[in-house]
């Protein structure tokens, strides 16, 4: 919300945000202009013009209007580096409760008009539309075995099916979006215990950027039950949303680009794990948070709707395999 708030703004610079929450602290970036105000995971940037520290519920309070942030400064509520320089930033912005009610009730009529008959739920949607096979092809790229389509699906066992089987999921929760973007995610079988997540992040950085080369090698299947690293392209538009797995070739670079274990973003898109909680707990890192709140806001990842939907797919499997 604080970043469509910016009203107004002459000059360029960036504030870093450390949010104390249950179990650590999340870092971020607010990086600001006068053409856009942009939310950045991370310290990033270099030397910032603010330095905020404050407890999650607290900031939460400051960008709904709930509480004045000049007010917070003063009661030890919020820490600052230079208070001239938050009355600077505060000016940019309309933090006022009326702005934030606003915000939250258009986002309410979002929920309410995917809720109408129209926005079918994921089952229903693969009930009247099978996968294509060009859909189909691009999940089996993760199986072991080259079969592609239904018979692939019944005979597979272990990580491969099981992240193939929540993409397919996540393809049908997809139900609506005004942004047009590309979102790479770069799973990594597991972390190793003495590296970072900001150090996977390194890693897919260069994967990307090899992606982007001018070199094309050939496309090969990467299992999800063979420990290799696999990358997994959304491209999302107001027309509807395409996965791509184990891109080689990227014409541009993504919107933005996630770095995760399979595991994360397995539970993240069969709704036992939501994707904002992924990215404060550092289990997930991305380059471009807006662009994940755009991503995370055209799917709806429900749970209960994850178990029709496998029940229905692992049936149906079953018949075609008998």
């Amino acid at each position: 919300m604080l970043i469509t708030s910016l009203i107004r703004c002459d000059w360029t610079g960036h504030v870093h945000v450390s949010v104390a929450y249950q179990h650590g602290v999340h870092q971020l970036t607010i990086s600001v202009s006068p053409q856009a105000a942009k939310l950045l995971a991370g310290l990033v940037g270099g030397a910032p013009m603010l330095l905020v520290s404050a407890k999650r519920d607290v900031l939460l309070d400051v960008v709904a209007g709930k509480l004045e942030a000049t007010r917070a400064v003063i009661t030890g509520r919020v820490q600052v580096s230079d208070l001239g320089k938050l009355l600077v930033f505060k000016s940019a912005f309309r933090l006022k409760r009326a702005v934030f009610d606003a915000y939250k009730a258009s986002l309410q009529l979002t929920q309410q008009a995917r809720a109408t008959p129209e926005h079918l739920d994921p089952l229903t949607k693969l009930q009247r539309s099978p996968p294509s096979a060009e859909l189909l092809a691009e999940l089996g790229m993760l199986l072991p075995a080259p079969t592609v389509g239904a018979s692939a699906y019944a005979s597979s066992e272990g990580g491969a099916f099981e992240l193939s089987e929540a993409l397919l999921f996540a393809v049908y929760a997809f139900t609506a979006t005004d942004w047009t973007g590309d979102v790479l995610f770069n799973l990594s079988s597991e972390l190793n215990p003495s590296s970072s997540v900001a150090t996977a992040a390194t890693a897919a950085t260069a994967a990307t950027a090899a992606m982007l080369s001018s070199s094309t090698p050939p496309r090969v299947s990467k299992s999800a039950s063979d420990g290799a690293a696999v990358a997994v392209l959304f491209r999302l538009s107001p027309s509807g949303v395409r996965l791509i797995v184990a891109p080689v070739r990227l014409a541009s670079a993504p919107a933005c680009s996630v770095a995760c274990e399979r595991r994360v973003l397995l539970a993240v898109l069969t709704g036992d794990f939501e994707l904002t909680a992924a990215l404060m707990s550092g289990q997930m890192h991305t380059d471009n948070f807006v662009s994940m709140m755009k991503f995370k806001r055209a799917f709806q990842l429900d749970r209960g709707a994850w178990r029709e939907f496998q029940a229905w797919r692992r049936a149906d499997c079953m018949l075609i395999a008998c």
